[in-house]
């Protein structure tokens, strides 16, 4: 018998959320942490980076461009407003062995540095283990500034 595998129309996008179910599985797996913490937190899934980050210098929207974090953590200030403080990153098969994915995670990690931007890279593997990401997660923002206010010393179980 003779095979045929047909082209795949598949385009792969550098720098964008592919929507995978890994990403799926990461969001409803630390949904639930940020949810019980009422109006302090805020958590969004493809969000395109320059809506991020306020008061971004003009170099450093042509460098960002069109990219996008696959999950970023905003906290509420004082007035209200969100401040973005973590974004997460879910690195699936393609971030192995890829120069043009390691450049790109490159810029993102030096743009996440530049504006205080705590930036968590999660394999594919870990998509569901919730203890080990929220200890990441409070392990990474332990340090901030203007958090203590609104985040507090609440432990990994804690249900307000």
């Amino acid at each position: 018998g003779e095979i045929v595998v047909p082209k795949s129309d598949a385009v792969i996008s550098y720098d964008f959320s592919n929507d995978s179910q890994n990403e799926k599985d990461f969001f409803d797996t630390i949904q639930p942490y940020f949810n019980r913490r009422g109006s302090k937190f805020r958590i969004e899934r493809n969000v395109p980076v320059k809506d991020t980050i306020k008061n971004i210098g003009p170099n450093d929207l042509q460098l960002i461009g069109k990219k996008e974090f696959d999950v970023i953590v905003q906290v509420s200030l004082f007035n209200m407003r969100y401040a973005t403080i973590v974004a997460f990153e879910i690195d699936g098969g393609e971030h192995i062995g890829s120069r043009r994915t390691a450049w790109l995670d490159r810029q993102k990690e030096a743009i996440c540095k530049k504006y205080g931007i705590k930036l968590i890279r999660i394999p594919n593997s870990a998509v569901k283990d919730y203890e080990s990401i929220i200890s990441l997660f409070e392990f990474v923002v332990k340090d901030l500034k203007d958090l203590d206010e609104a985040y507090g010393q609440m432990s990994l179980f804690d249900e307000e």
